[in-house]
């Protein structure tokens, strides 16, 4: 079983709740990852403007999955259009 640390930088459009930050979430890791953890980190200032907006909300999760495509969860985030920025990591261990 591996193990995935996902961070995503979304759109500040309304307020991201536990609930709706679960299901973006599961949208984004599909079928065949469980989700460990969700932290929100809120709305931050950005370093720089990203598609013309100052600031964003962060939402940081953990995966597991035993075979997790990172090309499709790749397309997948992608084609979200209220993700700025993602980041995905395999944790050691």
């Amino acid at each position: 079983m591996r193990t995935y640390e996902l961070m995503l930088v979304v759109r500040p459009n309304g307020e991201l709740t536990d609930k709706t930050a679960r299901e973006l979430i599961q949208k984004v890791a599909g079928e065949t990852a469980t989700i460990a953890d969700i932290v929100l980190l809120g709305k931050k200032m950005l370093a720089y403007p990203i598609k013309k907006l100052e600031e964003a909300i962060f939402v940081q999760a953990t995966l597991t999955s035993e075979s997790l495509r990172t090309a499709d969860l790749e397309k997948r985030i992608q084609s979200m259009e209220n993700v700025l920025r993602f980041l995905l990591i395999q944790k050691e261990g």
